[in-house]
């Protein structure tokens, strides 16, 4: 038999039918994607508003206990007409509007993210009576590169009261998708309200049995910079979960670093055990001898918490928080201490030298440091005591020179040893008869 070729193609009617399937293929699917992108940054936003309601919460009973919310000049917010009586206030931020003194009681600096604390928009309602948060509501602010975000001029109370989730309107989730035509809002409610009027009903959030204890902080500016953090709270336990977090905080003048030491997952067996069952945690902020160890390298590493860039041979402040995003507590704080980011001290534009780290971080290609710049000024250096690379090595807790490098940008690959100082502006070393030895082997020399 002889086979038959069918060379003819689809015709037109064919071709537009296949498009017309493909198209309306395409349309389901990028609804059902849409509608599963809405409900993931609800899920965020939702979660963003639990975290100001339990920080909120916390702060609030803080301030109920010592007395500020007796007070009858102290600023509680908004009466809203809906409450009937005095006893119910909302406090609102639209894109850090926000300033006086309730903002501190409610949301003090530490007890939450800093751009969401500041720079975003929500809504805080609370009992003054009993100290009790009721709810809170949280949108992104206008600014921000993502899409579903606030773009009304002000988070307005009328609107968003309704759309609570509570026992009078059920679960409004979906009316919060979209509630202004573009936005979502998050929402959590730590207390119902009755039909018969606001109730004491408590929330459904584990309370500690025991306040927080405030953590402890040591500095050692030696041949390390480093933070030693005693954490007494290894006991906030609820249901085998450690529910207390652990952060420390550096401050410079125009800038904040915040370093998670804990996030109150489950306990950090990690951590040192003292006797009396406290944590211990050694933090280094800034290591010549690690790369990406330097102070410098902060700014870049803990981008995501971070406030600015902190300046290289600044004097920095230090102080360590605990708190809980996991259940009703206090937020303690240690004490602040002082220290300088790269040298012993700074002083009327004077460097004070006392070991191999703070020589070393002169050099700008190894510590970062502009000692030009307007905020430091430094012009000279004063040695203060005798210094030895050898001693320095066995302080770092190493067994030989031949595992040192000290970590340059432009040095990388060389041998191990003491690095050369090289200056990219004036400065007077004085050496006030000091010495530095056991330096071979050198590369260079010290310039003055």
């Amino acid at each position: 038999m002889r086979k038959l070729k069918n060379n003819r193609g689809m015709t037109l009617a064919e071709l537009l039918v296949g498009l017309g399937i493909l198209m309306i293929l395409s349309g389901v699917s990028f609804v059902a994607v849409t509608q599963y992108q809405k409900s993931l940054r609800q899920m965020e936003r939702d979660s963003i508003a639990k975290e100001i309601f339990i920080a909120a919460q916390n702060h609030l009973a803080m301030a109920q206990s010592e007395g500020y919310l007796n007070l009858t000049k102290t600023e509680f917010g908004t009466t809203p007409n809906d409450s009937g009586k005095n006893i119910v206030y909302y406090y609102t931020v639209n894109e850090g509007s926000s300033t006086g003194k309730i903002f501190d009681q409610m949301l003090p600096f530490g007890s939450i993210d800093e751009t969401v604390r500041t720079g975003g928009n929500y809504l805080i309602r609370y009992r003054k009576d009993i100290g009790q948060v009721l709810d809170v509501f949280y949108c992104s602010t206008k600014g921000t590169p993502e899409s579903y975000n606030y773009t009304k001029g002000n988070l307005d109370y009328g609107t968003v009261m309704n759309l609570r989730d509570n026992k009078t309107t059920g679960d409004n989730k979906a009316a919060r998708h979209s509630w202004d035509g573009e936005s979502i809002l998050g929402w959590y409610g730590g207390l119902a309200e009755a039909d018969n009027g606001l109730n004491k009903e408590l929330s459904e959030l584990p309370k500690l049995e025991k306040p927080l204890e405030a953590p402890t902080i040591e500095i050692d500016n030696a041949e390390r910079l480093s933070v030693k953090i005693t954490d007494p709270n290894t006991n906030a336990i609820i249901n085998g979960v450690d529910v207390a977090s652990l952060r420390l905080i550096i401050q410079g003048k125009n800038a904040k670093h915040y370093i998670t030491i804990r996030d109150g997952n489950t306990l950090n067996e990690s951590a040192k055990k003292t006797e009396d069952q406290k944590s211990e945690y050694l933090i280094y902020l800034d290591d010549i001898t690690t790369s990406n160890g330097h102070f410098s390298d902060l700014n870049r590493l803990f981008e995501d918490e971070t406030e600015g860039n902190c300046i290289p041979g600044e004097d920095i402040k230090i102080q360590a928080v605990s708190f809980s995003n996991k259940a009703l507590a206090n937020v303690a704080y240690s004490g602040k201490k002082t220290t300088n980011s790269l040298f012993a001290k700074v002083k009327d534009g004077t460097a004070y030298i006392q070991n191999i780290r703070h020589l070393e971080n002169l050099d700008q290609a190894i510590s970062g440091v502009d000692l030009s710049n307007n905020l430091l000024s430094i012009h000279n250096a004063v040695q203060t005591k005798d210094m030895s690379w050898t001693d320095f090595v066995e302080k770092l807790g190493l067994n030989n020179t031949d595992s040192v490098i000290i970590s340059r940008s432009d040095l990388m690959n060389v041998s191990p040893g003491f690095s050369p100082i090289e200056l990219k502006s004036a400065l007077s070393y004085d050496g006030k008869n000091h010495s530095i030895t056991n330096s071979f082997p050198i590369y260079g020399t010290i310039y003055p």
